[in-house]
């Protein structure tokens, strides 16, 4: 019996290690797609990026880089609220960081990011808001 438990935390741990590091392989690969929206403004690559996400926080649902990429999307969606309730999100998970977050908090609420220079329009019926709203 102590054999079987045994084997049974092994599996469990095997599982959650494998589901953290697909979470992690999901993640850079949403950040650098971010980074390539920024240089050419195209919404699939944004798109491609929230997909990622939305797959890192249900395979991590405390990963907070996740919910502060998911707030960066919003905002460039201008869905304000759905990125302050991301940014929340990242604030409950780890509540060190929301010094370094309420710069950015702050601005989101004055709406006076001006760094971003194009309006992006994605359906409201799309499976990317779909999802992300899920999570909420």
């Amino acid at each position: 019996m102590y054999n079987d438990l045994k084997n049974i935390s092994r599996v469990k741990k095997e599982f959650t290690d494998n589901r953290n590091q697909l979470a992690e392989e999901l993640f850079k690969n949403a950040v650098s797609l971010i980074e390539k929206f920024m240089v050419n403004k195209n919404i699939s690559t944004l798109k491609e990026a929230g997909d990622n996400l939305v797959n890192v926080i249900q395979y991590n649902d405390e990963h907070v880089g996740a919910y502060i990429c998911s707030s960066y999307i919003f905002y460039v969606l201008e869905n304000n609220q759905l990125a302050l309730d991301y940014l929340e999100k990242a604030e409950k998970i780890l509540p060190n960081i929301k010094n370094l977050l309420a710069s950015f908090k702050s601005k989101l609420l004055e709406n006076k990011i001006s760094y971003i220079q194009t309006k992006v329009v994605v359906s409201k019926e799309s499976n990317f808001w779909k999802a992300m709203k899920k999570l909420f």
